[in-house]
């Protein structure tokens, strides 16, 4: 019987491409303040590298194109990663959680820099909906997902035995090899941007929003009896 459900945050209650948009829009204000660029220039900079070559090359590209600016590059990491988010759960994931939560326990494992995550949840406004929530990285980088301390820690929180929890997850080599080596089963949230070429277990439970995610359990919980 099912009696916990756990999940991952980004890209799995909410798209992370937000997160790093609204990070781009802080640096391009800041930036701007300073009279050396205008912010819709700074901000097309950052958004174009993003999209065309990845998160890396954001900041280098911003510095290029604006080779006066006197903000540097360790400047604009601080203002990503201390700026209040601008980022909102995918549709109708809130209205889901609420529900689930008068049937589970519920609670999330993220990793990256705590005060990040801290601030994106803030942002999001969902504490209230889970029992726990669990920073991998306030236990040292090295014990992000996968590595099972996490997990267990997860499941003694909710006193909940692995074979009663489920976790939710977009990415099968942390989310996925994490939960299954804690002995949880493992469901995997596949969009167009993160969906393999292949199934990564050959029994992987995949669904492509989380407002399928009731019918699966009702599956499940018929597997599971």
């Amino acid at each position: 019987m099912i009696q916990a459900i756990l999940f991952d945050l980004d890209d799995t209650l909410y798209p992370e491409r937000e997160f790093a948009l609204s990070g781009y829009r802080a640096v391009a204000r800041e930036a701007a303040a300073s009279g050396e660029c205008a912010y819709e220039e700074a901000f097309e900079c950052m958004k174009t590298a993003f999209c065309l070559s990845g998160r890396k090359t954001v900041f280098p590209c911003l510095l290029e194109r604006f080779p006066n600016l006197s903000m540097t590059l360790e400047e604009m990491v601080r203002v990503y990663r201390e700026h209040i988010p601008e980022i909102s759960l995918f549709p109708g994931y809130g209205g889901l959680l609420e529900e689930l939560g008068k049937k589970y326990r519920l609670g999330i494992i993220t990793d990256g820099l705590s005060a990040v995550q801290r601030g994106k949840v803030a942002a999001l406004g969902i504490e209230g909906f889970f029992q726990k929530i669990i920073y991998s990285w306030d236990y040292g980088k090295e014990r992000q997902k996968p590595h099972i301390d996490s997990f267990a820690l997860m499941l003694e929180a909710l006193g909940t035995p692995p074979e009663s929890a489920v976790f939710i997850g977009d990415n099968p080599e942390k989310d996925g090899l994490g939960a299954r080596g804690a002995g949880m089963c493992y469901v995997r949230v596949a969009t167009p941007e993160n969906t393999p070429p292949a199934r990564t277990f050959p029994d992987e439970i995949v669904i492509e929003n989380l407002l399928r995610l009731p019918q699966t359990l009702i599956e499940l919980t018929r597997i599971l009896k």
